[in-house]
């Protein structure tokens, strides 16, 4: 699980790019896949040889810091042409060993070119457009749902969490961490997107990062006890194979968008420990 626009992009300066990667190698954050922000779509031959030089920049300085690999960001929320005519800027990110992603709208998402790595898809997960960008050997994170705008906490934990699981995404990249209008304690000055707030030396959490922590807790539960069903199946036993029947039954039944949450974190919790080898 992302947040939309909380990486910079580009390697310039460099000395500045590797030390912000060094600070998240140092908190944990290196062992996976990098994700910057910044729009990397050339329209010419020339910008595109450029490109290709400072991508590969940009995943040198990345492996160096521990990161297994590079997704670069396309022209965000564009139309199903200007998608198009980015395909030569994504198959250059390719050609390096990189990967793209990008954030399309409501009236775009039936015409994202087979060639992007990370569709950020607006809206509520969505099974069968999972399925579709999976069938093409690609992700499909949600966004827009909710926004760092939204103040139910609720809202983030369900949607950010088993929601998606269950319908197959691979993450969401909510906008955004911290995207401050004019001044960020005025709530009178217009809209701040922010699920945390800034200070001198640190940040100020939220309910609703709260939340989005407790969805993504969510997810590791249930993936535990999938993996738990599964190792009960394959154990041949009859009593384990009866509760893991009835674990996987409760599992596809169970609306998650409607839930109670703490009340289905619990029935995982036991259905886990009953499974415990």
């Amino acid at each position: 699980m992302l947040f939309h626009g909380s990486y910079p992009g580009g390697v310039r300066p460099a000395s500045l790019f590797r030390r912000h990667l060094e600070i998240m190698r140092e908190t944990g954050m290196s062992g996976r896949p990098l994700y910057l922000g910044d729009n990397i779509f050339q329209r010419t031959e020339e910008r595109l040889t450029w490109l290709r030089q400072d991508l590969r920049g940009t995943i040198s300085i990345a492996r160096e810091c521990g990161f297994t690999g590079v997704y670069f960001y396309g022209q965000d929320e564009a139309s199903r042409e200007v998608m198009r005519e980015q395909i030569p800027t994504w198959q250059v990110a390719h050609e390096v060993g990189a990967k793209v992603q990008v954030a399309v709208t409501h009236g775009e998402l039936n015409y994202v070119p087979d060639e992007l790595d990370l569709l950020i898809a607006i809206g509520l997960p969505n099974r069968e457009r999972a399925a579709k960008r999976h069938r093409l050997g690609g992700k499909i994170h949600s966004y827009g749902a909710p926004s760092s705008t939204e103040p139910d906490p609720l809202v983030y934990r369900r949607n950010c969490g088993l929601l998606g699981w269950i319908n197959n995404y691979d993450g969401t990249t909510p906008y955004c961490f911290m995207h401050n209008g004019k001044g960020v304690w005025n709530d009178l000055d217009g809209i701040d997107y922010n699920i945390a707030y800034p200070t001198m030396n640190g940040v100020i959490s939220t309910l609703a990062l709260e939340a989005f922590r407790e969805g993504a807790d969510d997810v590791r539960y249930a993936t535990l006890l999938m993996n738990r069903i599964e190792e009960a199946r394959r154990s041949g036993e009859s009593e384990a194979m009866a509760l893991a029947k009835r674990a996987s039954e409760w599992i596809e039944k169970e609306d998650f968008s409607t839930a109670d949450l703490d009340a289905a974190r619990a029935t995982m919790i036991a259905y886990i420990s009953k499974m415990r080898r």
